[in-house]
């Protein structure tokens, strides 16, 4: 299992364009986005979400010790929308 320690989150605006790395669409220039810096076995980490994203990843549809494979931001803006 990946030992994660969670560090801090920003929510920049992006100044270019980024991938997110639930759903490996970009980011957009001008996106307000989830930025997260933690240690992964170790390693210093920072990865870029869609806030929409993230939220669906961290619900519990991917297991705790993987990220999920990766799963298309249409389906995180419907569940968003279904559970808001």
């Amino acid at each position: 299992a990946m030992s994660w320690t969670h560090l801090k989150d920003a929510e920049p605006v992006a100044r270019k364009r980024y991938q997110c790395v639930g759903c490996d669409e970009a980011i957009e220039i001008g996106e307000k986005h989830l930025y997260r810096t933690g240690i992964m076995d170790g390693e210093l980490t920072t990865a870029r979400w869609h806030p929409e994203c993230e939220e669906f990843a961290s619900e519990g549809v991917a297991s705790d010790d993987e990220l999920p494979t990766a799963f298309a931001r249409a389906d995180a803006i419907r569940h968003k929308e279904a559970n808001s």
